[in-house]
Parts: structure tokens; sequence; C-alpha cells
């Protein structure tokens, strides 16, 4: 039997430049799966660096299902997408503190957002 031989390309960016003006370095998006080029990688209304947290060492997980905010497209799980939840300038409706996209009942009435 052969052996099959699988060549892998890695790109390695040194710096801490921002191509795409999101607030995450380009070097860091590359490792956490963001696109550096994409100021909003998951298409959602929020800027990467928004999604990530303010540690990009450790990105929020919101809803804690494996996938950083900034990639996922239901940050906090309700079954809403952020897109339609985000609103403009992060929308907060209940004035708990905690934007729509990422508040499992958004309008405070005690009833989970479905």
């Amino acid at each position: 039997m052969g052996h099959s031989v699988r060549i892998v390309a890695v790109a390695i960016i040194v710096g801490d430049d921002d191509r795409d003006g999101d607030g995450v370095p380009n070097d860091t998006e590359m490792v956490i799966g963001t696109d550096p080029d994409d100021p909003d990688s998951d298409d959602d209304g929020i800027d990467d660096g928004v999604e990530v947290g303010d540690d990009a060492n450790d990105p929020r997980d919101s809803d804690d299902d494996g996938t950083i905010d900034a990639l996922d497209d239901d940050s906090d799980g309700d079954g809403i997408p952020d897109s339609e939840e985000v609103g403009e300038d992060l929308t907060d409706t209940d004035g708990d503190g905690t934007p729509d996209y990422l508040d499992t009942d958004a309008d405070g009435d005690g009833v989970p957002d479905q």
C-alpha cells in the first residue's frame, strides 16, 4: 500500500497590523479563526472586535457552544440570529446592560426569546 502525502500551507503574519480595522490584530485573527480582511467575519452586523471581547487570547463564547461569538450567528443561543437582534448601536431593549444579541430575554418579560 502506498502512502499519501498532504501538503498544508501555513501563513504566519508577524506584527500587530489590523487590515480590516476591527480592533483585532491580523495575527490574532489567524489564530482564532476570524478573517483579517473582513471586520465582521460572521456577517451579523457586529464587528469582530466587539464580539471577541476585551481579551483576544480568550475570545467570548457567550452561549458556551464552542463557537466564539465572532464566528457564531446566534451568540446567545436563543434561536434568533444576531443579525436580527443587533439593531442600531447594539440595541438593549430592556435596558439591563446586555445588548439584545447576547440577551436570552431581550425584552425583560421573564420569558426567554425564541
